[in-house]
């Protein structure tokens, strides 16, 4: 037997794996959730407290808690900003820089301070419309998926048109001067239709 049909007895007796899927595709929107700011057994009020951004994640999850420990210098600046723990937590690498951005009162320096922040994950219809919006500014998991969009009232024109709303043309012929965008929408609203 030659080497060619050698190989073209072993191509048609080959049988192609199975497509293997996930019990879960549901897409759904993940925070941090910022608790307290405690130096040593005093909470501390921050004057802002920067958000952290939120991001996509396909499937369940097990909520997590990461635990910042850092120090206040006399500006209100935190400093020192250091995770507890050594274990990686996935979506966590926006923590530290959304505290180091946060600002104190200034006044007396401060050690020993800590905070938790603590996952939360939500189906994209149950997501905080401000959530979803932050999230569309900066997609860092990629573009909101459409359930996303259709939650979202204030979606603009990225509304797909099976949305309640009705779609782009319908949300526009409410602005006070809708006949400038008479016509425009259409092509809109068919090229995101899911």
């Amino acid at each position: 037997m030659s080497i060619a049909s050698l190989a073209l007895l072993l191509a048609a007796n080959t049988v192609p794996q199975p497509v293997v899927t996930t019990a879960s595709t549901a897409h759904s929107l993940g925070r941090w959730n910022p608790g307290p700011v405690r130096c040593g057994e005093t909470v501390v009020a921050p004057v802002r407290l920067s958000a952290v951004q939120p991001w996509l994640r396909w499937g369940p999850g097990e909520p997590t808690t990461v635990t910042l420990q850092f120090r206040i210098d006399s500006d209100g600046r935190p400093l020192s900003i250091r995770a507890e723990g050594t274990s990686f937590v996935p979506n966590s690498d926006d923590i530290a820089p959304a505290l180091a951005a946060s600002t104190f009162a200034p006044g007396t320096p401060r050690t020993d301070c800590r905070i938790d922040y603590r996952q939360q994950v939500v189906p994209l219809a149950q997501a905080d419309p401000a959530d979803l919006i932050a999230y569309s500014l900066a997609p860092t998991s990629g573009p909101l998926r459409p359930e996303g969009w259709e939650r979202d009232p204030s979606g603009g024109y990225r509304l797909p048109a099976s949305a309640a709303t009705g779609g782009v043309a319908a949300r526009l012929s409410r602005l006070p001067q809708a006949s400038r965008y008479a016509g425009r929408t259409a092509m809109v609203d068919d090229q995101l239709r899911p």
